[in-house]
């Protein structure tokens, strides 16, 4: 809609005005941490001159304590000045992004809305609303027309009469238009047009309906996002984040919220984000960080993706099959029938004797265990049998105690001796003589989870009884056996990690995560059930968001299900489905969607771009000069997020083998931490989540991708680029190939 000349110099002038305002409160700002940096400074030398050189005097303690105190409440407010001039710099960048007129119920005249990415007050008005505010959710949930709100009055009515969408850079509007939708192709088109960097950005100004629904969503303690890839999953949830932290202020900071992120990479990947929106970065975490605290330092934990690069290097059918049992729902069965099994297996334990006198018989022990503690878990109930005859033992040492030091004092050869060495003497005797007896004592009632693992499948008796009604693979002998030969090597596999852990709930009282009152699980779907049983028990007070797409499962032979079942012990999930891609060109996307699917099954934003090119070469050497040639003209173009992606790590050390010295390039690998600028090589599982300009797929020939496990892998790959996707191949070419349609693709001879 075309915007009057009179509008124009109305919004010129606005924002003019507002612009100095920001200025003069940064300026204020200044001013107030100068202040308290002074402060600081003065506080800091007259405790020293006061009190540092008395600390042995009560009073001048007390007044070294005031003095803390003081400089405590200074720093406190000089990190509060600090962030709000963090948030009015980023304000003075771009102050606001949209603005709506509404027209409450009941009220005369419509309030000009201005949303920005944060509040900006001036004296009694509010001239920029945070994003996050419920009046702001009307920009993102209607057009023109009626409308309302929800806030902690209650819902709010009333008629959107005008929407306006702005691209501001400090005082200059770059450009305006009106709109009677949410947000304006024009302006995501332009968004994302752009060539990234190595951040994630922010979404605030081109949020969809669905996406901030699920952003605002209060009701659902566990939330599941589905969507293709480019649908904004993760986006979402780190400004679901933002908003928690923004609605939840005075119960709720960042160091509530956890999000468990595939990769290291990853992680510096969204780093950027929350501090973008104003608010300080929550805690960030794998699973494989969540799980090294349940084991001690002498076990070697595989990881999820060392796991991965083996399998992908070496198909090993028989581990393949372990894999694919252990992480699917009957072995979840299984593993609650073993806790069950220990929980109310009868024990037996030994008569406690000390010098031919029972202190303890056995039955009085096995009563405490089958009956008195029945109510604890198998492993607390151990601690508690131990504590007690450790009690009763210290009862009977010191009536034993007694009657030595008498005999010590009437023998002659300890004439001389003090009561107290006498007693010395007595009570050293007998904790050398009990010192075997304690040892048994911890032996029969000492546990390790891991041990009680390997219990499980080296047991035929145990095993034979917890897996009775269990469907079991043909190859369960090779399972156990190899699962019992790892654990007595002090080698734990992946997917023996998660069950360890869920073994360690149930036997023993472990103190859960309370301080964590919301937890985000990205890259849901290579998470197995058991690892979600793991989650939801440790995080058993925490709201959850779950995001995925199970079509992105780069693990072949894991078995999440579907995310409606993954919740434990916990209530159904409220399920959302964000069911249109913004990620990949309309080119990319229809090629992405045919390696799965024969017809389109989500919808894109309608960005043209080039159709994604198959590279045939006659050798590798053929194939690098080719990759070298290209990676360098896009360079030209201004393009510089582009990522050569190997199947494995082991391709990606080959192809960096060949390609260093010729370009500028960086390979990545599993314990990389920073997501590294310009091109890099990287392996196929540590790309997950991440997004190029251009993506060039190295040798997908058949011998790399053939099996039907790789295909939803490779499907993952291509969905990584944004503008630009070549696949080079030596050989025969990958063999989901045949499953694309020719219009799809070009090829380059």
């Amino acid at each position: 809609m075309q915007i009057s000349e009179r509008d124009w110099v109305y919004e010129k002038q606005r924002l003019e005005k507002i612009y100095k305002i920001i200025e003069a409160n940064i300026e204020v700002m200044n001013k107030y941490l100068e202040s308290f940096k002074g402060k600081l400074i003065a506080t800091n030398k007259m405790m020293w001159e006061d009190t540092a050189h008395f600390t042995d005097d009560f009073d001048r303690l007390v007044e070294t304590k005031q003095y803390l105190d003081i400089l405590k409440n200074f720093s406190e407010k000089r990190e509060f000045f600090n962030r709000r001039k963090a948030q009015l710099e980023k304000l003075q960048k771009s102050p606001y992004f949209a603005r709506v007129d509404f027209l409450e119920k009941d009220h005369r005249e419509a309030e000009e809305v201005y949303i920005g990415i944060s509040t900006l007050f001036h004296k009694d008005d509010i001239l920029i609303y945070d994003w996050r505010a419920p009046i702001c959710s009307i920009f993102y949930e209607y057009e023109i027309g009626n409308a309302s709100y929800k806030c902690p009055d209650g819902i709010i009515e009333g008629e959107i009469l005008l929407k306006r969408q702005f691209k501001i850079y400090k005082d200059k509007i770059e450009y305006m238009f009106n709109t009677d939708v949410k947000i304006d192709d024009d302006i995501l088109q332009e968004i994302l047009s752009k060539n990234v960097d190595n951040k994630m950005r922010t979404i605030v100004s081109t949020i969809q309906k669905e996406q901030n629904r699920v952003i605002r969503n209060e009701e659902s303690p566990i939330l599941v996002v589905q969507g293709p890839a480019g649908s904004g999953k993760t986006s979402v949830a780190l400004h679901r984040a933002a908003y928690l932290l923004y609605r939840f202020r005075d119960t709720i900071t960042a160091k509530n919220i956890i999000i468990f992120s595939p990769n290291k990479i990853f992680s510096s990947y969204i780093s950027n984000v929350l501090p973008e929106l104003g608010e300080e970065n929550i805690k960030q975490t794998s699973f494989m960080d969540f799980a090294a605290k349940f084991f001690s330092s002498d076990m070697k934990l595989e990881s999820f993706n060392s796991q991965l690069e083996k399998l992908l290097c070496f198909r090993d059918e028989k581990k393949a099959k372990e894999i694919q049992f252990k992480s699917g729902k009957e072995f979840v069965d299984l593993m609650d029938n073993y806790i069950d099994y220990l929980q109310n297996k009868k024990m037996q334990f030994p008569d406690i004797v000390y010098k031919g006198e029972t202190i303890v018989n056995s039955e009085e022990i096995s009563n405490l265990y089958n009956d008195s503690y029945k109510s604890y878990p198998y492993g607390e109930r151990l601690k508690l049998i131990r504590q007690r005859l450790f009690t009763m033992l210290e009862k009977y040492n010191d009536r034993t105690i007694r009657e030595l030091a008498q005999k010590l004092e009437n023998d002659p050869e300890h004439v001389g001796l003090s009561s107290g060495e006498i007693r010395y003497m007595a009570r050293t005797i007998v904790k050398n003589e009990t010192e075997e007896l304690k040892s048994k004592i911890i032996e029969f009632t000492r546990y390790r989870s891991i041990d009680l693992y390997k219990m499980l499948f080296e047991n035929d008796e145990v095993f034979s009884k917890v897996s009775k009604g269990i469907s079991l693979p043909s190859e369960i002998d090779y399972i156990r056996k190899s699962t019992v030969n790892r654990l007595n090597n002090n080698i734990v596999s992946y997917e023996d990690i998660a069950p360890v852990i869920y073994l360690e709930y149930f036997s023993q009282v472990v103190r859960k995560s309370h301080a964590i009152k919301h937890v985000i699980i990205d890259e849901a779907q290579d998470y197995s059930p058991i690892q979600y049983k793991v989650l939801f028990k440790c995080f058993e007070k925490s709201n959850i968001t779950i995001l995925g797409d199970l079509n992105q499962t780069i693990h072949p032979y894991y078995n999440v299900g579907t995310f409606g079942e993954i919740t434990g012990e916990k209530e159904p999930p409220f399920i959302v489905n964000l069911d249109k891609s913004y990620r990949s060109t309309k080119e990319i996307s229809d090629f992405s969607q045919n390696i799965l699917f024969k017809e389109k099954v989500y919808e894109v934003v309608s960005r043209p771009g080039e159709k994604p090119i198959l590279i045939k070469c006659e050798d590798k050497n053929e194939l690098i000069d080719k990759i070298i040639a290209h990676v360098k003209d896009y360079e030209e173009k201004g393009i510089k997020s582009i990522a050569i992606v190997c199947k494995t790590y082991a391709e990606c050390k080959e192809a960096y083998s060949m390609l260093k010295g010729r370009i500028d390039v960086n390979i990545v690998g599993n314990e990389d931490s920073e997501f590294p600028e310009g091109t890099i090589i990287i392996p196929s599982y540590l790309i997950k989540g991440l997004e190029y300009d251009a993506v060039l797929v190295y040798n997908a020939n058949y011998e790399n991708y053939y099996l039907g496990e790789d295909r939803k892998l490779f499907y993952t790959i291509c969905t990584r680029a944004l503008h630009h996707l070549r696949i080079y191949f030596v050989g025969e070419p990958f063999s989901y190939l045949k499953d694309i349609r020719k219009d799809f693709y070009s090829i380059e001879k």
